[in-house]
């Protein structure tokens, strides 16, 4: 009997990493055949990873060297992209592979918890199906960087705590502070609260426990790691951090900047829908899962009341919650230190949320089974199995039959005719444009050239950094709207500026009167334009050529 079992919890767990891959390769492989389309997130920060691949790329690069501290920080994902590059593998190429990988081994974590939560085969592995449909819901697993495996990190830490692997879930825990950050203090969280709920429970303090230990050993390992060793590696900007008082008067982070961290309201509902500051679910509409677990919530506690069952919280899903709660709102008093305070309540959100409503179905099926057995004329194992089946095949069925409403990753693409012309220009060109052009925001790590500015990564957290950025959005534009030669090739030159991508259409009239872009730099359009008259030296030197679209290399002018 007890080999039986053992055969069928295999079963269900090979179909649970079979069906993660299946619906990995429905959202993600699509992008496995687009070569010159890459990951939003990951083209903006991940683009200088090329030069594992060929050290003389991105040589003096002031973004290259911003970006440095994504991957440097973290040795395991930092090993990962090493291996790629000495199996000389197609960097954007393996960013898909990499997602697909963690699209399916996140699936099999999901299906381990809650089979160990529930001991339920059928509730589990339709609960890993409907997660796996969840990943794609939000862009972390297909940007392929540290936030990719917030969803294997958690589920497999509150896995090995389910079936009472402390040492093991310790390990663990270790392992991801040199993965992803985030997902690591939220399990370095969750064992603090271990420790204290065993600890009211016998009512003292015990120290010498695994949960106590596990606290200390990786609290002092996270010190250790981010102020020593890697004390002097900023995030996304290279100088003196901006406080968090003067990141919430600079325009950059407010509505209308590139990264408006503040400015949302809980009355006005925008902070349910900030993806930052706020709860950080904007993805999926919370009215679906929040709305669903509502009722699934009331259902759960009349049907265990109505199958007269013992009503008690369960020590996993409680520190969960205090540990998401408790890093949420520390990450707004440490912020930037703890980076984004949504990093903490969003995917914690959607996990509880989902583990509410298949908690729900698992006990209607149950109540199905007791009240309907003598109606029904079936056995009531099989009555039970059955409605498992068709109550989670119609749940998840449903999400999967509009996902088209839901999916969210953030793949984009460049114009295959222009990524030929931008690889073939010399390996120190430093390319300029109007920051907001598609083919000028991915041609870092499509083209692996140096771009001048581009929208996507017009943001710091530093004062040297910022005013650089300001400068050079400054500068691209002066010289996008410049009304001669001589304003522009002297931008140029001081710029040292080697290539200028310029478009015909930016000029019509009707695309002038509704030009923007982000703050602070809409009013310096607005005056570039009076001062111009409609008279721009790009329009003119294309028209002469008749060209609609080009690349114009400096030294020819």
């Amino acid at each position: 009997m007890n080999k039986e079992l053992t055969k069928d919890n295999r079963l269900f767990t090979a179909a649970a990493l079979i069906l993660g891959l299946v619906i990995a390769f429905i959202y993600l492989g699509p992008e496995l055949a687009k070569p010159f389309s890459v990951q939003d997130d990951f083209r903006q920060s991940f683009f200088w990873v090329w030069s594992y691949w060929d050290n003389s790329l991105f040589q003096n690069d002031f973004f290259a060297e911003m970006y440095h501290s994504h991957i440097t920080r973290l040795p395991i994902l930092n090993t990962i992209f090493y291996f790629a590059a000495n199996l000389n593998l197609d960097l954007i190429l393996f960013s898909k592979q990499l997602a697909l990988i963690v699209g399916a081994l996140s699936t099999l974590a999901a299906y381990l918890f809650m089979h160990s939560f529930t001991k339920n085969k059928v509730i589990a592995l339709a609960f890993s199906i409907f997660m796996s449909f969840i990943f794609y819901c939000t862009d972390h697993i297909s940007a392929s960087q540290a936030r990719s495996f917030v969803w294997l990190g958690l589920f497999t830490y509150l896995y090995l705590k389910n079936i009472n692997k402390d040492l093991w879930a310790a390990l663990f825990t270790f392992v991801l502070l040199f993965l992803s950050p985030n997902t690591f203090l939220l399990c370095l969280g969750m064992e603090g609260f271990f420790w204290l709920y065993k600890s009211i429970e016998v009512k003292k303090l015990k120290l010498a426990t695994t949960n106590f230990l596990s606290v200390i050993f990786n609290a002092v390992s996270a010190f250790v790691v981010y102020k020593v060793i890697f004390k002097d590696i900023q995030t996304q900007g290279v100088g003196r951090p901006f406080t968090v008082p003067e990141m919430k008067i600079l325009p950059e982070f407010n509505p209308g900047g590139r990264h408006p961290i503040f400015g949302s309201h809980l009355g006005d509902g925008t902070w349910w829908h900030n993806e930052h500051w706020g709860i950080g679910v904007g993805y999926l509409p919370i009215s679906i899962v929040f709305g669903i677990a509502c009722f699934a919530v009331v259902a759960f506690f009349i049907l265990k009341l109505a199958l007269k069952q013992e009503l008690k919280l369960d020590r996993t899903l409680v520190s969960f919650i205090c540990s998401s709660v408790t890093l949420f709102f520390m990450a707004q008093l440490l912020f930037p230190m703890l980076y984004l305070p949504s990093r903490y309540l969003g995917v914690p959100c959607i996990i509880l949320s989902s583990i509410v409503i298949f908690l729900a179905i698992a006990r209607l099926c149950e109540f199905l089974q007791s009240y309907l057995a003598d109606v029904v004329k079936v056995e009531a194992d099989k009555l039970l199995l059955g409605s498992q089946i068709l109550i989670s095949l119609v749940f998840v069925g449903f999400f999967f039959l509009n996902s088209a409403k839901y999916i969210h990753l953030r793949y984009v693409e460049m114009n295959p005719a222009v990524q030929k012309i931008l690889v073939n220009t010399p390996k120190n060109s430093l390319i300029a444009g109007y920051p907001t052009l598609p083919d000028i925001n991915a041609a870092s790590i499509l083209t692996k050239r140096k771009i001048y500015v581009d929208y996507e990564r017009s943001m710091a957290y530093t004062h040297e950094s910022l005013n650089e950025i300001r400068h050079r959005n400054k500068t691209v534009l002066e010289m996008v709207f410049a009304t001669n030669k001589e304003d522009f090739l002297r931008l140029a030159k001081q710029e040292g500026i080697t290539h200028f991508l310029a478009l015909l259409d930016l000029y019509h009239p009707k695309n002038l009167s509704n030009l923007g872009y982000i703050e602070p730099y809409n009013a310096y359009i607005r005056d570039l334009l009076k001062e111009s008259k409609g008279k721009f030296y790009l329009s003119e030197l294309l028209q002469s050529r008749k060209e609609r679209y080009s690349l114009i290399q400096i030294s020819e002018l």
